[in-house]
């Protein structure tokens, strides 16, 4: 800005810009979506309620912004939000497809052949769980069925 210019004239600038300093935020948010700008996005996101906030944390884990996602839960917890995600532990991050643990387990078990009913009973976990994790690996391999997630495993070498 410069010298002797008004601080609240907008006149001028990028409409997602013009928008945030104008208490839009979800204009502004919807605008940087649109335009593909995913970290623009959440910024935006974090100006608006505890709903829009969460939005925003999980498209900075989503990026791997973990320093901005930590500044964003301090935030959060200013603005009085509890039961704020704390992000994915060190070994999830360490995994090239980003896959939990137990993640990792079912896509083994996937890999193997076996069925949600089986999963179930070999991890001892309901079957209603091993459909979550069947659709998080899902997801996060980029792949739409079982066959494909297996493939993909191999290919990848995560199994």
């Amino acid at each position: 800005m410069s010298p002797g210019s008004d601080p609240g004239d907008t006149d001028g600038m990028a409409e997602p810009h013009r928008l945030q300093l104008t208490g839009d935020w979800r204009a502004a948010a919807a605008l940087w979506a649109e335009i593909g700008a995913p970290f623009e996005q959440a910024m935006a996101l974090l100006l608006g309620d505890e709903a829009a906030q969460r939005e925003a944390l999980a498209i900075f884990e989503d990026l791997g912004a973990r320093a901005v996602a930590q500044h964003a839960r301090g935030l959060m917890r200013e603005c009085g939000v509890s039961r704020i995600a704390r992000g994915p532990r060190q070994a999830t991050r360490a995994n090239q497809a980003g896959l939990t643990r137990r993640q990792m387990e079912v896509l083994g078990l996937l890999e193997r052949g076996f069925s949600n009913k089986k999963i179930a009973a070999h991890l001892t976990i309901s079957p209603k769980t091993v459909d979550h994790h069947v659709s998080a690996v899902l997801e996060k391999l980029e792949v739409i069925s079982r066959g494909e997630a297996a493939a993909a495993a191999r290919a990848s070498g995560l199994v």
